[in-house]
């Protein structure tokens, strides 16, 4: 129980200086990393304008104006004769 004690208590004391320790390379993806980046916004732009118009064309069909339809004939004699 000691030695388990004793490993967390070194494992906790070693953790401020993993995170303290700091790179002086800049941080730079690369080129893929870049061009993922730029696609995945590219698609999602383009999909944000067909999902706008039918997000409109719905907006506007509950809520727009109806012209009154005249009800359909009950039968086809109805219609015929």
């Amino acid at each position: 129980m000691k030695a388990l004690a004793t490993l967390i208590v070194a494992l906790l004391a070693s953790v401020p200086q993993a995170l303290a320790a700091q790179d002086s390379a800049p941080a730079w993806n690369g080129f893929a990393a870049t061009f993922f980046i730029t696609f995945a916004a590219t698609v999602f732009i383009f999909q944000l304008f067909p999902g706008a118009a039918l997000f409109i064309g719905l907006i506007k069909g509950l809520f727009g104006t109806h012209a009154k339809r005249e009800p359909a004939a009950k039968s086809r004699r109805a219609r015929i004769g």
